[in-house]
């Protein structure tokens, strides 16, 4: 069981030099490429992101406008913080490349760690966009509601059309097998 816990350590290692490999160009975000437009969406990530573009057709009052700001201050505060997050993660993976041994426990925990951080963080983002969202009016709830329904919309579409490359791509393997 131990051995088990610690080649998924290993494997999480990997996945996150890997990750953290990234050129800087991206400014800090993980580009994927199976979501070409995620990573320039404003707000925090699921439900609220993007709702930065539809801002101004919401006309908020100033009472919204400043929960509007507070869960845009979370967002960058909560950002910043996961940036400087990896480049702990980086520094921390630099130094045990050095060491003969690696000390598997000491990055499991640190990831723990910055993982929980990660969460807290979260957590108090979507609390604020949260509470943007129960301060709109009916009216306002239906224009958030829709836009939020069409970026799904898009999502299960592109999610559908990749499904079905892979879907070919496997079969053309196959034939040329």
């Amino acid at each position: 069981m131990r051995l088990i816990h610690t080649l998924i350590t290993v494997s999480l290692l990997g996945l996150v030099t890997a990750a953290h490999a990234e050129p800087a160009s991206h400014e800090g975000r993980m580009h994927r490429p199976m979501h070409h437009g995620m990573h320039a969406m404003k707000g925090d990530a699921g439900p609220f992101a993007g709702l930065s573009r539809i801002k101004g057709e919401l006309k908020l009052s100033a009472a919204q406008d400043a929960k509007w700001a507070e869960a845009e201050a979370a967002t960058k505060a909560a950002r910043e913080s996961l940036k400087q997050q990896r480049e702990q993660m980086r520094s921390l993976m630099a130094a045990e490349k050095q060491q003969e041994i690696l000390d598997l426990a000491k990055l499991d925990r640190e990831m723990d760690a910055m993982r929980d951080q990660a969460r807290a963080a979260h957590d108090v983002v979507r609390g604020k966009w949260l509470a943007a969202y129960e301060s709109l009016t009916l009216e306002q709830k239906r224009t958030v509601s829709a836009h939020i329904k069409n970026k799904m919309a898009r999502m299960e579409a592109l999610r559908t059309k990749f499904k079905e490359r892979a879907e070919q791509r496997q079969k053309h393997q196959r034939t040329q097998s």
